[in-house]
């Protein structure tokens, strides 16, 4: 299986579609004329040349942890190989790395 290097479209509408501005993001999805499935690229002017393009912010792994706070309610963000967590509050494990910290960016956003 190969490792996910950034979020999908998907998820980053779904976290857009909570209210999270994503202009920030390190990468972006870009559907060239004439092909059917999105390519991903460093987020830089390149996203924005042609016209044609509709770049879709994407965030990496690092973003992702960027966005979420050190500290929430008292509670420090853990992360490990495994698990992304509020001690006590909220974790998430049983994933990627990449897709726990997602699920958990969207119940710090959603709470």
């Amino acid at each position: 299986m190969k490792p996910q290097t950034a979020l999908t479209p998907d998820q980053m509408h779904e976290l857009q579609s909570l209210g999270l501005d994503c202009s920030d993001a390190s990468m972006c999805w870009c559907q060239e004329p004439n092909e059917e499935e999105c390519r991903l690229f460093i987020h830089d002017e390149y996203c924005y040349e042609a016209a044609c393009l509709h770049p879709i912010p994407a965030y990496t792994l690092e973003d992702i942890l960027m966005k979420l706070p050190k500290y929430l309610y008292g509670k420090e963000l853990k992360v490990t190989k495994t698990e992304v967590s509020y001690q006590y509050l909220h974790y998430c494990r049983g994933y990627t790395l990449m897709r726990n910290a997602f699920e958990v960016l969207k119940w710090v956003l959603e709470n």
